[in-house]
C-alpha cells in the first residue's frame, strides 16, 4: 500500500484506517525505540538537504550521519513491521532474524556492517520533481546473489536493506558507510514498479 502522507505512517504502531491501534512492544521497549525515532529525525533532518528536483546525473553525498543510529531505526522499522499482525505488513518475516534485530534495539548496537546494509534513492516523477510517497515493507530475494532484501518508502526516499550476510558488490557500492556517509541517486517511480503500480491503484479507486 502507498500513500501520500508523512513518513509517521510506516512502521509504527500509529492509529490506522480503522482507528484501532495495535501495542506491538511492552512501554519500555515503546519508549526505547521511541528515542531512536525521535534522534533520528533531528539528526536526518538536520543534515540532509534535498532539492525540489533532480536531474539524472545529480546526487545527494550524505556526511556526518551517526551509523549506528541510522541503522538501528532502520531496523526497528523492519522488526516492527515482522512483529506486527496488521494485513498492511504481511509480506515482512525476518523468521530466525527477529530475535538478532530485538537484541540489536535493546542492546543499542547495530552490530558488524555485514548485514542490515541500506541503501537509498530519492524518488522523482519523470521530469524529475522530487515526490514523497509512502510504501509499506515488502521482501525480495536477489536470485543470483542469494541475498533477502526488503524495499519500503517514506517522505521523499525510497530504501533497500539487505538482511542477509554476503551483500552484492553492485548494491554495496551505494550502502550507507561505517563513517555515515551515503551516497542518494534520483530514480523515478517509473522504474520503481511496485511504488508506481500501487500509487495508481490507489488513486484509481478514489474515483470508483
Amino acid at each position: 500500500m502507498v500513500a501520500l502522507q508523512d513518513r509517521r505512517g510506516i512502521g509504527f504502531s500509529r492509529a490506522v484506517q480503522d482507528l484501532q491501534w495495535e501495542y506491538l512492544l511492552c512501554f519500555d521497549c515503546e519508549q526505547l525505540i521511541g528515542r531512536y525515532e525521535a534522534r533520528y529525525k533531528r539528526m536526518w533532518d538536520g543534515i540532509v538537504r534535498v532539492p525540489a528536483k533532480m536531474k539524472p546525473n545529480d546526487e545527494i553525498h550524505v556526511q556526518g550521519l551517526d551509523a549506528s543510529l541510522f541503522r538501528l531505526y532502520h531496523v526497528s522499522l523492519l522488526f516492527r513491521a515482522s512483529i506486527s499482525s496488521r494485513i498492511s505488513f504481511k509480506r515482512v518475516n525476518l523468521g530466525p532474524l527477529t530475535g538478532i534485530a530485538r537484541e540489536i534495539l535493546l542492546r543499542g548496537d547495530d552490530g558488524p556492517m555485514d548485514r542490515f546494509t541500506i541503501a537509498g534513492m530519492v524518488m522523482t516523477d519523470d521530469d524529475g520533481v522530487v515526490i514523497p510517497a509512502v510504501m509499506y515493507p515488502e521482501r525480495y530475494l536477489n536470485g543470483s546473489a542469494r541475498s533477502h532484501f526488503y524495499q519500503y518508502a517514506f517522505d521523499k526516499f525510497y530504501w533497500v536493506c539487505c538482511v542477509s550476510r554476503g551483500v552484492p558488490k553492485s548494491f554495496a557500492q551505494h550502502c550507507l558507510k561505517p563513517d555515515g556517509s551515503i551516497r542518494l541517486l534520483p530514480n523515478s517511480i517509473r522504474y520503481l514498479p511496485i511504488i508506481r503500480d500501487h500509487k495508481m491503484s490507489r488513486i484509481e479507486n478514489k474515483f470508483r
